[in-house]
């Protein structure tokens, strides 16, 4: 009897199994090196803009405008711009640098910190706080205030 198939239809896929397999996958941060963000610096034209600016002291082509007022801050070692000890990231980087800061779930406060520890680039404080905003998982576990009521 052990050995005879079964006639019943085959099960259905466990979803929660399924989207813990998900989330498991997920959580794990790709990090970025090096390398990756010299490669995106070479082809990105803000930052070759902001490069040649920081080089000739000429800041007054329009990609570099959102740097201008930081240029005195700003300055490039190994073909990589850094604002004091921070890498300055392009705009294909902005939000796997966010996404890997806030990886941990641990709130805007900590994953701003944790992302301006390392790098920096112009609206940082306002990717945060999107990122922040639209995690589900934030969403979930952060305690929901009851509405006050009126005066």
């Amino acid at each position: 009897m052990s050995q005879h198939p079964s006639s019943t239809a085959p099960e259905e896929p466990n979803l929660a199994e399924i989207y813990v397999n998900y989330e498991s996958i997920d959580a794990v941060p790709n990090a970025m090196t090096l390398e990756e963000i010299k490669q995106e610096t070479k082809h990105d034209a803000e930052m070759q803009a902001v490069i040649k600016a920081i080089e000739t002291d000429q800041w007054s082509t329009p990609e570099v405008q959102d740097y201008k007022k930081l240029n005195e801050e700003l300055s490039v070692f190994n073909r990589l711009v850094l604002r004091g000890n921070r890498i300055v990231i392009q705009s294909n980087l902005k939000s796997k640098a966010v996404d890997l800061a806030h990886g941990g779930h641990q709130g805007l406060v900590k994953t701003k910190q944790l992302i301006r520890d390392k790098v920096w680039f112009p609206g940082i404080n306002k990717l945060a706080e999107e990122k922040v905003k639209n995690c589900r998982s934030c969403q979930a576990a952060s305690p929901k205030s009851p509405p006050r009521e009126p005066l």
